[in-house]
């Protein structure tokens, strides 16, 4: 009360639901339901005793729960494009529980190019006391590109976090260049020893309809993936796009991190007669609206274009970063192999070195009406370091053989690359 007294009362809880009622001669401040938290509720949010905590966001801050405080961890960013110079932002991470209000805010400013930017993402479970279905809504715009999402996940295995797990996913979502966004939708890559610049992003506005579903199992020595997604422009209103796009995927690694054996199979088509660049599928990786998810891959110049990287995705052909090809068809085979570990006895659970060897196929339509056939093959090393509590990766291949070179190059030649995710 506002005298500074306190009252308490007990519900026998016989019943669903009851009535308790206090009298007091002033007003009080706040009521709060199980102000000691003895009762087992998973959400205290609506109990009486809300509060916002902010604390920085670092690898163990993760771990950290309130039960009664919504949790927002901050932590700043900066970052350089050729476009916008050195950016500057502001991270913010809320939620209950790590589970309920999901909250992802970044706001950002150029400080060569004047231009803010922000991105907002939020999800929550939609069904009471269930947390299978969730909302996922999403609105960006920073560095040149405007997104956003509305989409509906469910999620379910027979025992909680046990495999198999499935994933059931329906969204819309659109996208678009925001004016003067050009400028940073210009990609570098090296090719032939020469910096080469490519448009990556098409205008008009691409509004999509999609229906995704993946499933995850694992054992103690094999792990296996499988997804499919179809995504339609076609009766979109508003869209400026009129095609219907197909893919799906199968990883499946057989052995642990020391000796494996990994394989990926992909496959993807387009139908219609108008579909986008950063849609289309890519010989060597992950399409331009993949990569505008890293930070690090968004914009022209934001990783030293000296260095080759790769993205996994799309054909997933590691020989073929240098040519940058889009297609609207194609069927790929990725195999890698590891029979080689070396670990330093001193940090056996925390670091390794695998030596590797890959081989890459894949059959894709030049645009042409042809259908065309390409491999390539190499050694590469693979780098894990366990810190903070998670992995983290570095990958060096070397793609020494191609059966489709750039013009006067020959098919056995030394080209490398980078990464910071496992190809496979």
């Amino acid at each position: 009360a506002a005298n500074g007294q306190s009252f308490r009362k007990r519900w026998d809880g016989k019943d669903r639901s009851g009535i308790l009622e206090f009298q007091t001669r002033t007003k009080p401040e706040k009521v709060v339901l199980d102000p000691d938290d003895m009762i087992l509720d998973k959400n205290r949010l609506n109990n009486g005793n809300f509060s916002l905590k902010f604390i920085p966001d670092t690898p163990y801050s993760q771990f950290y729960r309130s039960r009664n405080s919504y949790l927002i961890r901050y932590r700043p960013h900066i970052w350089y494009n050729d476009v916008d110079g050195l950016w500057l932002a502001m991270g913010l991470n809320g939620s209950y529980m790590n589970r309920f209000k999901k909250v992802k805010l970044i706001v950002s400013y150029g400080l060569r190019s004047h231009q803010a930017g922000g991105d907002f993402r939020f999800s929550h479970p939609l069904l009471k006391n269930n947390e299978k279905l969730k909302i996922i809504l999403r609105a960006a715009a920073r560095e040149g590109r405007a997104l956003g999402k509305i989409g509906f996940d469910y999620s379910w295995s027979k025992m909680r976090d046990y495999p198999p797990l499935h994933q059931l996913e329906i969204s819309f979502k659109t996208s678009q260049l925001m004016k003067d966004g050009q400028k940073y939708a210009i990609e570098e890559y090296r090719s032939d020893g020469e910096t080469k610049n490519f448009i990556d992003w098409q205008n008009g506005r691409n509004n999509t309809l999609s229906l995704a579903y993946n499933i995850f199992q694992y054992h103690s020595d094999w792990t296996g993936s499988a997804s499919f997604q179809i995504k339609t422009s076609e009766q979109i209103p508003g869209s400026e796009f009129r095609y219907t796009k197909v893919r799906s995927q199968f990883n499946y690694q057989l052995g642990n991190r020391g000796r494996y054996l990994a394989l990926r199979l992909f496959g993807g088509r387009f139908w219609g007669d108008n579909y986008p660049i950063q849609e289309m599928f890519f010989l060597d990786g992950a399409n331009p609206s993949q990569r505008f998810e890293k930070y690090y891959l968004r914009s022209r110049g934001g990783f030293p274009e000296l260095i080759p990287y790769h993205f996994p995705g799309g054909g997933n052909m590691r020989g073929y970063l240098d040519q940058r090809i889009p297609t609207d068809e194609i069927a790929a085979i990725n195999v890698e192999a590891s029979t080689l570990r070396w670990t330093p006895s001193s940090m056996r659970r925390s670091f390794s070195l695998n030596l590797t060897v890959f081989a890459d196929y894949a059959r894709y339509h030049n645009g042409n009406g042809d259908r065309i056939n390409i491999a390539d093959a190499g050694i590469g090393t693979l780098w894990r370091l366990r810190k903070f509590y998670r992995y983290w990766t570095l990958r060096v291949d070397f793609p020494i053989y191609v059966s489709d070179p750039l013009p006067g190059e020959k098919n056995v030649k030394f080209r490398w690359l980078v990464s910071f995710q496992q190809a496979l």
